[in-house]
């Protein structure tokens, strides 16, 4: 019983967090990650963190972030990581922020400009 709980667990890759949550976040499951305002830039770089993560495990990760794409972007710069998830249809992102202020961009788009930038 014990082991099929644990089958259906994702790592988050970091241990701290994977102990409070039993083990990792169950598969399949939504996480939000709610900050304070003034704090946005320490929640982008865990939402970063752990969407990288994820991915190096072969999860499926869908983000939707209110924040705006200059600080979202960077945290998920890894193009070997992220090039890779968006072929295999392991990645997708949508962004409210840009979507509230009238800019128009599709998820393939807004992750292109993380892949792309050096």
């Amino acid at each position: 019983m014990a082991e099929n709980l644990y089958e259906n667990l994702a790592s988050t890759g970091i241990a701290g967090l994977d102990f409070l949550c039993g083990g990792g976040i169950p598969r399949g499951s939504v996480v939000l990650i709610l900050c304070d305002s003034g704090t946005s830039q320490d929640a982008s770089a865990l939402l970063g963190m752990l969407s990288l993560n994820l991915l190096q495990r072969g999860e499926t990760v869908l983000l939707i972030t209110t924040d705006p794409p200059s600080q979202t972007y960077p945290q998920l710069y890894a193009p070997e990581i992220t090039s890779e998830a968006l072929r295999e249809n392991r990645l997708f992102y949508i962004d409210l922020f840009s979507s509230y202020m009238g800019v128009a961009e599709t998820s393939e788009s807004n992750i292109e400009i993380v892949t792309r930038t050096n």
